[in-house]
């Protein structure tokens, strides 16, 4: 292994196989990983040199002892990041981290801003709820599941992280909406 080798940790799977694909292709980086019942004598080793943990972020697929927070930071001292592989931080103390000076945010802000955009306009376009009605009914009256336009509309974040940052963005630009946004930490 070539000296400067940067560490990535992950624990029972990754979001995608394409992961290990884009690593395979870095002569510098080390992928290791461990089981949720991985042995001590197996994971203290790879915690200890770890830079990177690509952690997933369900709660009830990933071992307590597995969360990125104060007790896991401490067995990893070259840690730089935590990147979680979901829209969640079940599995992520981020004061913990913060603390510890370990970088856990925005990996995945466009992917979670897109999301919210998604689920604002099926909602605003009745979409899942007219498509449930129409594989039950026949005959659907058209203006019964008429929906509303998003064009122009007030939108209110509570959260103006990366996702919310991003989500403001294309709703301030798709959307020509105004945004209205609260953040306790600005």
């Amino acid at each position: 292994m070539a000296t400067n080798t940067r560490r990535v940790f992950y624990v029972k799977y990754l979001a995608h196989p394409v992961y290990t694909d884009v690593l395979a292709k870095r002569p510098y980086v080390r992928l290791d990983k461990l089981e949720n019942d991985s042995p001590d004598a197996a994971a203290a080793p790879i915690l200890k040199d770890a830079h990177a943990y690509q952690i997933g972020a369900a709660r009830d697929e990933l071992a307590p002892h597995f969360h990125a927070n104060a007790a896991l930071l401490a067995r990893t001292p070259n840690l730089l990041v935590v990147s979680s592989n979901g829209a969640g931080y079940d599995t992520v103390n981020v004061k913990d981290c913060t603390d510890a000076g370990v970088n856990q945010s925005g990996g995945n802000a466009e992917s979670v801003a897109q999301h919210a955009l998604a689920m604002l306009l099926c909602l605003s376009k009745r979409i899942i709820e007219t498509d449930r009605y129409m594989r039950r009914e026949s005959g659907i009256e058209r203006n019964t599941f008429m929906g509303t336009e998003a064009l122009g509309k007030t939108l209110g974040i509570v959260g103006l992280g990366n996702v919310g940052r991003r989500l403001a963005e294309l709703c301030r630009g798709l959307l020509k909406m105004r945004v209205l946004a609260y953040d306790p930490y600005l």
